[in-house]
């Protein structure tokens, strides 16, 4: 198995070798499959403020296929485990999705379009 190219930073935050491990991990199990087609995965982890003043944790992550568009992926909540766990299964699946429609259109990766997981479709 190969290793991916894998990015991990806080934003104002202070990642620990233990967070950083656990992003890791769980990125390793989404995205291993198609590891031979990732360039490589960005993920940043941080802190904002939420609607109602109180702080949320949030990550970021963007993966750089080969051939193909970056998947952009962002998921927030209280607990920074959660968050980087349901964004990390959001990722393997945009991956499969994206992957399946390059592969899908009769133009090449050039006719694709960006794929972002939790936000509005561009019109």
């Amino acid at each position: 198995m190969s290793l991916m190219n894998i990015d991990i930073r806080g934003l104002g935050i202070f990642c620990t070798t233990a967070l950083s491990d656990h992003a890791r991990r769980r990125l390793q199990f989404a995205l291993a499959r198609y590891g031979d087609r990732i360039q490589r995965v960005t993920l940043r982890l941080g802190n904002e403020h939420g609607p109602r003043g109180e702080f949320n944790k949030f990550c970021r992550i963007q993966v750089h296929l080969t051939g193909a568009p970056v998947v952009l992926i962002r998921d927030v909540g209280h607990d920074l485990h959660t968050v980087i766990d349901r964004a990390a299964d959001q990722a393997g699946r945009a991956v499969v999705k994206h992957l399946h429609s390059v592969s899908c259109t009769t133009d090449g990766p050039a006719a694709a379009t960006g794929l972002v997981a939790n936000e509005e479709p561009r019109t």
